[in-house]
């Protein structure tokens, strides 16, 4: 009985669409926030894991990058948000292990459909950052190089990211 459990999707899985992150999926998250939140502070919010609403369609993505303009905390907590239709100009998706990466890159077109600039598909096992600027146009980046958006202006280096 165990077993069956073991291989139903988590409350987490269920409501995001994606399964569970992992460890290096979350140190490598968290290091794409601090590093784009604090050289980019003044462009830039970054948020982790907001639902957001694409015309019919329902995106939870890992990390969103939006105008620092276009998003305010709201302290109040009756006008906080759980999901939004704010486009974001950026998406950056992590491959954790369960996941295929097709798939992501499929995804990928729902967004760019809704107005997103940047569609980032980090792949942690081979530390390499694939960058769309279109559905099917793409730079790959890997550990030793500095990532270059040119839709968004980022620029990190990859090995602080993958550390």
């Amino acid at each position: 009985m165990k077993a069956i459990a073991d291989k139903m999707p988590s409350l987490y899985e269920s409501n995001r669409g994606k399964p569970m992150p992992s460890l290096n999926h979350g140190i490598i998250q968290a290091n794409i926030i601090i590093l784009i939140g604090s050289l980019y502070a003044d462009k830039y919010r970054v948020i982790s894991e907001l639902t957001t609403k694409l015309d019919e369609d329902k995106q939870v993505p890992y990390i969103a990058i939006y105008a620092k303009n276009n998003v305010h905390i709201r302290f109040n907590a009756r006008k906080d948000q759980i999901s939004t239709n704010e486009v974001p100009l950026g998406v950056i998706e992590i491959l954790s292990p369960p996941q295929n990466f097709a798939e992501l890159v499929d995804k990928s077109t729902s967004f760019f459909a809704s107005g997103v600039k940047s569609y980032w598909l980090v792949v942690p096992p081979v530390q390499t950052v694939y960058v769309f600027s279109e559905p099917d146009e793409f730079e790959i980046f890997s550990k030793l190089d500095v990532l270059k958006d040119g839709q968004l202006g980022i620029e990190l280096k990859l090995g602080e990211v993958f550390s």
